[in-house]
């Protein structure tokens, strides 16, 4: 399953996190550290990266996983 779903997930995740980490939107601390990004970003997140993985992905890990 990693092969075809998950390392995809993950890069997708890692796209949308470094485009908001560049983003010269987000808040800091008084220390300068960069504040974490909202729970409904995150969710935004996951649910944008789960609809960029291939339907024929999941299908193939699918059927590597059950037969």
């Amino acid at each position: 399953m990693f092969q075809w779903v998950n390392k995809p997930f993950k890069g997708f995740m890692h796209e949308k996190w470094a485009k908001w980490i560049e983003a010269p939107t987000h808040h800091v601390t008084l220390a300068g550290r960069v504040k974490l990004p909202s729970i409904s970003d995150v969710c935004e997140w996951v649910k944008n990266s789960w609809q960029q993985v291939k339907s024929e992905n999941i299908e193939k890990s699918s059927k590597k996983m059950w037969h």
